[in-house]
């Protein structure tokens, strides 16, 4: 393209010198006029140099007009390779429609089974789109019809999908490819008004040299008229010589005529040419009007649709933070409730503890009543052994015998009293241990149940975290807003320098009004229409400018709305940290509980173990009182005397059995204790 506007600017430059040229010619034919009419006759050389010059210069424009036959013939092979180019893409875009297809089909298997839940929301939006692309079904150039009917049925199944989509990813992908769809048909625009600008120049330069072919031919027109008077004046002096001339110069001017007369067809070829093209300029101007028009239409329903979207992000977040607000509430409780959980369990550690001492007292009054049974049975033996020999003494010395074994018996018999005291009191000791740890296992087995429930509680809220920080990532993505912004500013800057192109056009038509001084009717209705689309222009501008200070609003939004998100995440993170810490905490305060309990069973096993040595140990003091008893009756019925010594090493004999087991016994409790 570049190559043919140097051409036609070489041929402009040639015509307008060949213009030039002749203006002087016609000065100097005036002259020459002027002369002959002073003088009365012109030499016969000058007439024939100016019919060679005149030669000269139709052999130019000839070679001119073949210049420009060849430069059509060249623009017609670019048309042809435009529209060739144009069928390419239009079955690239078949072939896309078809994987498009497939893909379609293909997410509607897999989107057969969800549930749709933005159906209601995208069936108003359905409607609009289909009447919009409808409109643009409605183009009137002929080359780019099958485009856009097969682009805008590609958006009309895309928007029919989104409308039976479900999901918010698939949303976003037919978002992004409605945006590239949209820039591929915004650069497919451009070019397309590049070559309308570059075909509105060439018609401009066509025009132009179809003028000054105009005026060449009323120059040429009027130097034939003042040659035929010129002629008509020689033709009285030299009769042989205007009768050669004559002839020679009516050939010529036959030569002439007939070059006019192509050149009035060419003129009136290139006339056609230029109301055909003048046709297209206004054709392209409606078009592009309608364009306009619609392209407007589309930034406000995506206006709309921003602001929907917005209003979605909005109430998103608010349900999240709802959500959040509950989940705080939530693990601010379960922190109560750890918290109440800990001091039972600390309490219960004390009771433990407190019960643990009360077990060691208990043993250390047990080994000290084991200490005084023995003695008391080392002083029963002493006495056995002492009342043996005083059976072989004299019987005079009984009554002393007697008096001193009453005061041992008064003693011993006081002794006895507190040890049934003490194992009265221990008895109690004991039931109430028992009481107490009846009490602690139901209080066991409620905390077991609690951190069950407590468990199942966290891990609930685990899962509902995990929820919201997958739909936060899904849904708050600042990347995506950031690429429709860029794209709507590219789209403000493509429709300005439409509305620059089209100031153009209204210029170069507004000087081509001016340099013809008769103004036809066909161009009263252009400039009509220039003043039509000049209030248009201003009514656009204004409204760009509206929308450039809501757009500037929402921006600010969107960054309030990502700091908002970013604080919301953070908080997240924290909350999540201290989950982490509680669960961590509860393990432990269940291990302590599980060590609890393994003790707690150890101590009723000693429990049991202690009541058993109790009962043995009252049995011994059963048997101990009755064989006092019968020692008492031995002594008043003075059968003191008979008892043998096999029956007192039998005694002592039993007696270091006894204490031998009982010593077995406090070694092994101790062992348990430790």
């Amino acid at each position: 393209m570049s190559w043919f506007g140097d051409q036609l600017n070489s041929i402009t430059g040639k015509i307008s010198d060949f213009t030039k040229e002749v203006l002087i010619e016609s000065e100097a034919s005036k002259l020459t006029d002027e002369e002959s009419n002073q003088n009365g006759v012109l030499p016969f050389k000058e007439l024939a140099d100016l019919c060679k010059e005149k030669d000269q210069k139709i052999e130019q424009l000839m070679q001119e007009k073949q210049s420009l036959e060849k430069s059509i013939d060249e623009l017609d092979q670019q048309h042809r390779e435009e529209t060739s180019y144009l069928l390419q893409l239009k079955n690239g875009t078949v072939v896309e429609n078809k994987l498009l297809k497939q893909r379609l089909a293909e997410q509607e298997a897999k989107l057969s089974s969800k549930p749709d839940f933005l159906c209601n929301n995208f069936d108003h939006l359905n409607k609009d789109l289909k009447v919009v692309l409808t409109s643009k079904m409605g183009f009137d150039s002929d080359i780019f019809d099958d485009k856009c009917s097969k682009e805008n049925q590609n958006l009309l199944t895309l928007f029919r999908l989104l409308s039976n989509s479900c999901t918010e990813d698939g949303i976003k992908e037919g978002i992004q490819w409605l945006e590239n769809q949209k820039h591929h048909i915004n650069n497919y625009t451009s070019e397309d008004k590049d070559t309308l600008n570059n075909l509105i120049s060439k018609t401009n330069t066509i025009a132009s040299s179809n003028v000054a072919m105009q005026t060449d031919a009323t120059i040429y027109i009027c130097n034939n008229q003042d040659l035929n008077r010129t002629f008509s004046k020689h033709s009285q002096t030299e009769n042989s010589l205007e009768i050669i001339n004559v002839t020679h110069d009516n050939t010529e001017l036959s030569k002439l005529q007939s070059t006019i007369d192509v050149l009035e067809q060419e003129k009136a070829q290139f006339q056609n040419e230029i109301s055909a093209l003048k046709s297209l300029v206004n054709k392209t101007s409606s078009s592009i009007f309608v364009q306009t028009s619609e392209y407007v239409c589309e930034c406000e329903s995506l206006k709309a649709k921003l602001e929907a979207s917005k209003l979605e992000l909005i109430n998103l977040e608010q349900v999240s933070n709802a959500k959040l607000k509950e989940q705080l509430d939530r693990l601010n409780n379960v922190k109560e409730k750890m918290l109440l959980k800990e001091s039972v369990i600390t309490e219960k550690d004390a009771i433990t503890k407190s019960q643990k001492r009360e077990i060691t007292s208990l043993l250390e009054k047990m080994k000290t009543m084991r200490e005084d049974l023995n003695t008391l049975k080392k002083e029963y033996s002493s006495r056995e052994f002492n009342s043996s020999q005083l059976s072989s003494e004299k019987f005079s010395s009984s009554n002393h015998v007697e008096k001193d074994n009453e005061h041992e018996i008064k003693h011993l018999l006081g002794k006895i009293s507190s040890l049934e005291l003490e194992k009265s009191k221990l008895l109690c000791v004991l039931n109430e241990k028992s009481q107490e740890c009846s009490s602690l296992k139901t209080e066991v087995h409620k905390l077991t149940s609690i951190v069950a429930s407590e468990k199942q509680a966290l891990l609930k809220l685990q899962q509902d975290n995990c929820e919201l920080k997958l739909s936060n990532k899904e849904k708050s993505d600042p990347e995506l807003t950031k690429e429709t912004v860029k794209k709507l500013s590219n789209l403000i800057r493509d429709k300005d320098l439409e509305i620059e192109s089209l100031k153009q056009k209204n210029s170069t038509l507004t000087t081509l009004i001016q340099e013809t001084s008769n103004i036809p009717e066909h161009l009263q209705s252009l400039l009509e229409e220039k003043e039509n689309l000049s209030r248009q222009i201003k009514v656009f501008k204004t409204d760009r400018e509206k929308f450039m200070v809501d757009y500037n609003m929402k921006d600010k939004e969107l960054h309030k709305c990502t700091t908002e998100v970013k604080e919301l995440n953070s908080e997240l993170l924290e909350q999540r940290e201290k989950v982490i810490v509680l669960e961590q905490t509860h393990n432990s305060l269940a291990q302590q509980y599980e060590e609890k309990q393994k003790s707690l069973i150890n101590t009723q096993n000693e429990m049991i173990n202690l009541k058993q040595y109790l009962t043995g140990l009252e049995q011994q003091l059963v048997d101990i009182k009755e064989k006092y008893s019968n020692l008492l009756n031995q002594v008043n019925s003075g059968d003191a005397i008979q008892i043998t010594k096999n029956e007192l090493n039998d005694k002592n004999t039993k007696i270091e059995q006894l204490t031998s087991a009982n010593e077995e016994k406090d070694h092994l409790i101790q062992e348990k204790t430790v």
